[in-house]
């Protein structure tokens, strides 16, 4: 009788640890898809990132480039 326990307790141990394993990879695969969509949400940033500063530069330039017109007209 004490071993019929014990072969239950174990059977139950590991259908726990099997759901345990089973949640986290549930989460594990969750995570993993937050992950992606913050990474292509990062990359977008980026490039709007990358646009501003590009557009800072011309803007920052424009001057420059107004009067090297004006000197070459002369």
């Amino acid at each position: 009788m004490l071993s019929d326990f014990k072969t239950s307790y174990r059977d139950t141990e590991d259908l726990d640890e099997e759901k345990s394993i089973a949640f986290f990879l549930d989460e594990l695969d969750t995570l993993r898809t937050h992950n992606n969509k913050l990474q292509g949400k990062l990359v977008e940033k980026n490039k709007e990132l990358k646009t501003i500063e590009v557009d800072l530069e011309l803007q920052e330039r424009a001057p420059e480039v107004k009067t090297a017109k004006k000197t070459a007209v002369l």
